[in-house]
């Protein structure tokens, strides 16, 4: 094989033995697992030695790289493709597995921690498989026994047998542990490990650490707090957030959405400059700062548009990476900003129109938001109004018509007036008044050829035609016949059949 140093049989392996081997092959373990199970049946030496005899680069095969590992399926005389399936690539700053990118501290290869009972279900020493459901940090039980892992904090080995695993079985029987129930989401990295998921879900196209680690921070952050902070808690802390978080997480993303608006109330911050950190925490914390080596999958963008969603974020802002394309919603103070009002005239403006509680006083409102269609329309209205006492002749009209008409709702101010209160002018939004003209210029036009009597408005409710207001609002849903005169606009222009 091109590359490769000549095989060696010296004191160790005879690659024609090796050819020859019917070793099974486990597909729960790891590709390092079989290469030291190989090693301790067929030559007893160790690992290095296996590899060096087969002329295979040690530190390639050890670090995952597929040349390496095909080298030696092929030398053996397996089908690579198995073995690439149980092999972690070691990258600089992240671990492969099976085409997806895991963060180092997420999986490894290297034996840290087995479960006691499966080895012994294995049997002798040199049949110990290392499992690829240990090499995850979340793994902290076994899904097969109940039984919590054994950990080797001090070490990390290629091989499960340089490890004191001996002493741990010995110690494992004079101490009867209670059983430990499997949780939901050690089941679900189990079944995804082995292909046994067996049903479509949302989670399917997602890898295993953008599933867990969110489910992870979702959950550490509602159960201990926005200040959390993962690295301190104990392992059965962690377990107990992850289990938390995976029961909202695999719901989707209705049930992920109504979780990050628990968090963002528990958070009961009132201030107007409180930003997305002291709104959702450590999640927002881990998705723009922790995660940047690894893609953390879906609820970035679901936090993203919640973020949008509830806060006033303007266009061109970047938020969680991304470059904010349309404003959503308005604070009070970009409100104050686009309107030119005082802040407190405006506060008690937005009371008027039902935008803020009656009770509520402007320091409660720092964290309000509103539409954007809805206020932005408010706020064009408000830098062009038209004043009562110019209503008149806006829509040609006496100051006794537009009064009446004002009075009984044909038209309304932009803040209500009935009640008492600080709104001292009665202001209309111009685009309501030229709708109401737009009405009047949809009649037809008076043609030289209708000889029938028409009066204006004002002759015809002197004529018994009703008030004005009636008079003119039968009109416009076309219950009393009119034209209009050519070239004179607004309610001056109207002829009434008489």
């Amino acid at each position: 094989m091109a590359g490769r140093s000549k095989p060696s049989s010296r004191g160790g392996l005879d690659v024609t033995t090796m050819l020859r081997t019917r070793l099974a092959y486990e597909s729960d373990e790891t590709a390092l697992s079989w290469l030291g199970r190989l090693a301790a049946v067929e030559t007893g030496q160790p690992v290095n030695r296996i590899l060096a005899d087969l002329g295979v680069d040690r530190m390639g095969f050890l670090a995952g790289k597929p040349g390496p590992v095909r080298d030696f399926a092929t030398a053996i005389g397996m089908d690579p493709a198995k073995l690439l399936d149980g092999a972690f690539r070691i990258l600089p700053r992240e671990t492969a597995f099976r085409g997806e990118d895991l963060s180092k501290d997420f999986a490894a290869p290297w034996v840290r921690k087995v479960c006691l009972h499966c080895l012994r279900d294995d049997g002798e020493r040199k049949a110990w498989r290392h499992r690829i459901l240990w090499c995850f940090r979340v793994t902290q039980s076994c899904p097969i026994h109940n039984d919590r892992l054994t950990d080797f904090v001090d070490g990390q080995a290629v091989d499960i047998r340089t490890l004191p695993v001996s002493k741990a079985l010995d110690r494992q029987r004079q101490v009867s542990a209670d059983p430990v129930q499997t949780p939901r989401y050690l089941d679900w990295l189990d079944h995804r490990i082995a292909r046994r998921n067996g049903h479509d879900d949302w989670t399917d196209g997602q890898t295993l650490e953008q599933v867990l680690a969110a489910s992870e921070v979702l959950g550490a952050v509602l159960d201990y707090g926005h200040g959390v902070r993962l690295h301190s808690l104990s392992a059965d802390k962690r377990g107990t957030a992850l289990e938390t978080g995976f029961g909202i997480y695999v719901e989707g993303p209705a049930s992920i959405r109504s979780a990050i608006d628990d968090i963002r109330v528990r958070a009961g911050t009132k201030a107007a400059q409180a930003g997305p950190l002291a709104m959702y925490g450590r999640l927002f914390d881990w998705l723009a700062t922790r995660s940047s080596f690894v893609d953390p999958g879906p609820i970035r963008g679901i936090l993203r548009d919640h973020i949008i969603e509830h806060s006033a974020v303007d266009r061109g802002e970047t938020v969680l990476g991304e470059v904010v394309t349309e404003r959503r919603f308005h604070s009070l103070g970009s409100l104050v900003e686009a309107t030119r009002l005082t802040r407190r005239r405006l506060f008690l403006l937005l009371q008027k129109l039902g935008y803020v509680d009656q009770g509520a006083t402007i320091a409660e409102c720092g964290d309000l938001v509103f539409p954007v269609g809805e206020v932005e329309t408010i706020c064009a209205d408000l830098a062009d109004p038209i004043l009562l006492h110019d209503v008149a002749a806006y829509i040609g009209a006496s100051n006794a018509q537009a009064l009446a008409l004002y009075r009984s709702g044909v038209f309304r101010p932009i803040f209500p007036a009935e009640e008492r209160g600080e709104i001292r002018r009665i202001v209309f939004a111009r685009r309501h008044l030229d709708d109401f003209l737009a009405r009047i210029a949809a009649l037809p036009v008076r043609t030289e050829d209708d000889d029938r009597r028409f009066g204006t408005v004002a002759l015809a409710c002197q004529g018994g035609a009703g008030p004005t207001s009636a008079l003119v609002s039968a009109i416009l849903v076309g219950e009393r016949h009119a034209v209009r005169e050519e070239g004179v606009p607004g309610i001056k222009g109207i002829r009434v059949a008489m």
